[in-house]
């Protein structure tokens, strides 16, 4: 494996580990984004959770690829769950945008039916290696995001 692979595919990691533990930190700390002593009071369901307002589809995951491939910083943020106030890394967004091409199987897809989802992507890096990651979806003001990846789906 090639020191660039390595280092594409750890920044890749690292940066979605960064992004993971925001938004788990941001989910326990409330939206308020206050460290303060009083928890924040979040509803409890007293029924199944509903189905997600907006559906998960290919074309919103074909999107959300694109979107992370495109080297735009405006388009990564948008397709990446991040907490208020937080932004995508520049090394984030170059690394993305290196990649030959971010394709999603589209028989995949599983809508887990509580907000959460996932699919599986393939991905070859900028020196031809190949490699599939599953791939986590929050629904997010009623859009459907990147929460978390994984390495060999």
């Amino acid at each position: 494996m090639s020191v660039r692979r390595r280092f594409v595919l750890a920044g890749f990691g690292v940066i979605l580990v960064v992004i993971i533990g925001s938004v788990l930190f941001w989910m326990q700390s409330g939206s308020s984004g206050g460290t303060g002593s009083k928890p924040v009071q979040r509803p409890v369901p007293t029924a199944p959770s509903a189905a997600p307002s907006s559906s998960f589809t290919v074309n919103r995951v074909q999107q959300i690829a694109s979107d992370l491939s495109s080297g735009d910083t405006g388009r990564v943020q948008a397709a990446v769950a991040m907490p208020s106030g937080q932004s995508v890394p520049p090394e984030f967004v170059d690394q993305l945008h290196g990649l030959r091409s971010l394709s999603i199987d589209p028989t995949s897809l599983h809508d887990n039916g509580d907000g959460t989802a996932s699919a599986v992507f393939a991905v070859v890096d900028a020196n031809g290696k190949s490699a599939k990651w599953q791939a986590i979806f929050v629904e997010s003001g009623n859009v459907w995001k990147l929460a978390s990846t994984s390495e060999g789906a």
